[in-house]
């Protein structure tokens, strides 16, 4: 992987495929530029010129693509009939949205892969495109015989799972204590009394991702309670907050490097995900030649390059699990958030299909949407997928393809091929209670925090966000749990160099409203939480006029918030 270039905002790996100078950037015209540039390497791209789009947006940051459709690899050009940001394939009529990267024509078909700029001096601009490659054939495994039960995939809950390598348990992603995204996602099924005692007995653990349905902090500190120097596996963002957590043998796992396990015969690997590379990855593991991939909620995995050929396929098999659509009753009637949500989990199905076709696994086992709403309401717009629905799909599809829909404690053998059939009916094992109050009375204690009720706590954080410079007027209605009573409501204009907190809403301003519960947002801003945790959640009610999508807020908002909490003043004036 040398030959790979890295950038500082991105941990996925990049080639090099040709430079501007500084010159060519100033002479750049706002919105399109076509241009061909000298490739830096043409023995490896196979062409003495690279072909490139480039729109430049009125802020000045420039939206970079390569000059050919995906469709059939023509060239486009820009007719004076269509508008600024779209351009048309000369071959057959395709249409691409330059700034947003979409085609339009065939609508919903296919994205155009956006190209990052890295400056490396005042003089060069290095265009860079994603690599596709391979790092699991590094010392390639041949396949030995199996004994039966030697390699299985056990179901505990949600997007927990337990390999067993012949001697060796690693489990995956452990939630098995009460909510996650603050009290907005509950189990969905019963979960066995003696599950934690066996977790912390494995030989390891892996945590995929910072989200508290994989990384949960409430089962986490019962296993650290259990067993303190159980070995904990993840991407190295996550391993300060899991040594806080009291985790005293955590090993940080680089991306496309095999980590050998205790055991000499099994090994794991993690792969961007080339659309959030911060916030997922995929999970390959390895034993005796046989691969198990799980690509937990990777939208993208290594630019979908995929191994192929593997044994045991793990992917969610919906998509509802954040606040897009059932969150935006305010914007639609309940009849369209539905159909939005079933449209939504549909298009998903075509996700799957394509990773199936990218791996080609002998099985597929959907996990990692076996939650449950705490919101009725919500609970009824939130169409999710039913798994055993996709399963017939697929296998109508794909001929040869083995499903196996897991039940808690259920069990697959790679060896031979086959999965336990569950012994009892499937609503037996489905949760009957949750200890909402309890949980309620703790997170209830965040309003006793009079940071947050003074004007001034509010300034202090949206300052800290360091977000401005952009068209929008925010407004945060802070309300109890029910929706009912408003506890406070203010506005932020981001649209200079700082924000500023008009009084009343500016008119003709694109406008974004949400109403959330106001224990939520303060645990958010209190600790300066990334605000996926508003978004997957179910706590808010959403209202954009226009309705678009601020991708610009949001992405900074969830991904790009500074790692060092905010100090809010807890002796400022009522709000």
């Amino acid at each position: 992987m040398s030959s790979y270039y890295y950038i500082s905002s991105n941990p996925i790996p990049y080639t090099i495929l040709c430079s501007l100078s500084s010159v060519q950037i100033q002479k750049l015209r706002s919105g399109l530029n076509f241009l061909e540039l000298p490739s830096r390497d043409p023995s490896k791209s196979k062409a003495k010129f690279i072909r490139l789009i480039i729109y430049q947006n009125p802020d000045k940051t420039l939206i970079v693509c390569r000059n050919l459709c995906r469709h059939a690899g023509g060239n486009f050009v820009h007719d004076i009939e269509d508008a600024p940001q779209i351009v048309r394939c000369a071959f057959h009529g395709w249409k691409l949205n330059v700034q947003t990267l979409e085609y339009t024509h065939p609508a919903d078909c296919l994205k155009q892969k956006r190209l990052e700029i890295d400056q490396t001096n005042e003089n060069e601009w290095l265009i860079l495109e994603p690599a596709l490659y391979d790092p699991w054939m590094i010392d390639a495994k041949e396949k030995q015989v199996l004994q039966p039960d030697e390699l299985t995939v056990t179901f505990i809950s949600h997007a927990c799972i337990e390999i067993q390598a012949g001697p060796t348990r690693l489990v995956i992603d452990p939630w098995l204590i009460g909510p996650a995204y603050d009290r907005s996602w509950w189990l969905l099924h019963d979960i066995d009394e003696n599950s934690l005692e066996r977790i912390a007995n494995a030989d390891g653990i892996f945590i995929s991702k910072s989200t508290p349905d994989h990384f949960n902090r409430c089962t986490l500190r019962r296993i650290v309670q259990l067993n303190p120097g159980i070995h904990v596996y993840s991407p190295e963002m996550l391993i300060s907050s899991l040594e806080q957590l009291g985790f005293v043998n955590t090993h940080s796992i680089r991306l496309g490097i095999w980590e050998e396990m205790p055991t000499s015969e099994c090994r794991m690997m993690i792969l961007p995900d080339h659309k959030h590379p911060y916030d997922d990855c995929a999970f390959l593991f390895e034993y005796k030649g046989y691969r198990i991939l799980n690509l937990v909620d990777c939208s993208s995995p290594n630019g979908d390059f995929l191994p192929y050929g593997v044994d045991v396929l793990l992917t969610n098999f919906t998509s509802n699990k954040n606040a897009y659509p059932s969150c935006f009753i305010d914007q639609f009637n309940e009849k369209k958030v539905l159909q939005l949500a079933k449209n939504k989990d549909e298009k998903f199905l075509k996700s799957i299909i394509r990773f199936i076709q990218l791996s080609n696994p002998t099985v597929w086992i959907p996990v990692g949407g076996y939650f449950l709403e705490a919101d009725e309401q919500i609970r009824c717009l939130n169409w999710k997928n039913d798994p055993m629905d996709v399963a017939e799909q697929l296998r109508t599809r794909f001929r040869y393809l083995k499903t196996w829909c897991p039940f808690p404690n259920g069990k697959y053998d790679v060896g031979s091929s086959t999965g336990d059939s569950p012994k009892r009916s499937v609503d037996d094992y489905l949760a009957k209670s949750w200890d909402f109050q309890y949980y309620n009375d703790q997170f209830e204690g965040i309003l006793n925090n009079s940071s947050l009720e003074t004007m001034k706590g509010v300034e202090e954080y949206f300052k800290w966000t360091l977000f401005n410079s952009y068209d929008l007027i925010l407004h945060i209605v802070e309300v109890k749990d029910e929706f009912s009573d408003i506890i406070q409501e203010y506005y932020i204009d981001f649209l200079n160099s700082f924000p500023s907190f008009p009084p009343s809403r500016p008119i003709d301003r694109p406008y974004l409203r949400i109403r959330i519960h106001a224990s939520v947002v303060r645990h958010v801003f209190l600790h300066g939480l990334s605000w996926n945790y508003v978004f997957n959640s179910f706590s808010g009610r959403y209202l954009a006029q226009p309705d678009v999508y601020h991708r610009k807020f949001w992405n900074h908002f969830k991904y790009n918030l500074p790692s060092t909490p905010p100090r809010i003043d807890e002796s400022s004036e009522q709000l």
